[in-house]
């Protein structure tokens, strides 16, 4: 498994849902991000950060939203360099 083949249903299916997002987070992406550059690396890491505050949100109740626009964007974005 690498960074893109995780992130990569998120900009297929068009929408970067709650439940792709728990998926996300529970994957060893830490690891992963250690073989990438000194850029893609800082990147990665902070959209997966990102991606782990939403799921936190949403837990909490301060968001009710059942995707983020701005993380598909940033998903799509970092795929691309990827």
């Amino acid at each position: 498994m690498t960074i893109k083949s995780i992130l990569e249903p998120a900009v297929e299916e068009g929408v970067f849902t709650i439940d792709f997002a728990r998926k996300v987070v529970q994957s060893d992406w830490r690891t992963m991000i250690g073989a990438l550059q000194c850029d893609l690396k800082r990147e990665s890491e902070s959209l997966f950060y990102f991606i782990e505050a939403y799921v936190e949100d949403v837990d909490e109740g301060f968001v009710d939203e059942p995707n983020d626009p701005e993380l598909y964007e940033k998903t799509k974005k970092l795929l691309a360099k990827l």
